[in-house]
């Protein structure tokens, strides 16, 4: 996960000189989900579509939050933004993406957790949209993270 924001970072620090100050960017990192392994740039297709189609078009401040949060069993990663939404409200579940971002996330998730990762897209129009996806925390992730606290001891 840590890497994966490292990524965003320096990507959103570009997209910062074309949005100026009307771009607020926060990330939520739990410390516990911090060291978890997750699929490079499984969040950047979520964050780019936050930037083109919510925020780009959106006059004021934008908004956009990124969160990793552990949950259980699972890792809860959140792409969040405050931009125009869609024309009407979506829920999407499951398999029923229609953009290509969206269907690219979805089926690298079906790929690599055979199933047993979630991946949901809602859009309120002026209001926003939010893309969420829960991963399963495997031995291997536990295993990352319980030599990344062996490190820090």
């Amino acid at each position: 996960v840590n890497e994966e924001i490292s990524f965003l970072q320096t990507y959103l620090e570009i997209e910062k000189v074309r949005f100026g100050d009307r771009l607020q960017v926060n990330f939520d990192v739990e410390e516990s989900a911090a060291q978890l392994a997750i699929p490079t740039f499984i969040l950047q297709p979520l964050v780019e579509n936050s930037l083109k189609h919510g925020l780009g078009p959106k006059v004021g401040e934008n908004l956009l939050t990124i969160r990793a949060r552990q949950r259980s069993q699972h890792l809860e990663l959140t792409v969040e933004d405050n931009g125009v939404g869609a024309s009407v409200i979506k829920k999407i579940p499951g398999r029923d993406c229609t953009g290509l971002g969206l269907r690219n996330v979805e089926e690298r998730l079906l790929t690599v957790y055979r199933g047993d990762a979630q991946f949901s897209f809602e859009s309120v129009p002026r209001m926003g949209s939010r893309a969420q996806i829960l991963i399963p925390i495997t031995r291997k992730n536990q295993l990352r993270e319980d030599a990344a606290e062996m490190v820090r001891i």
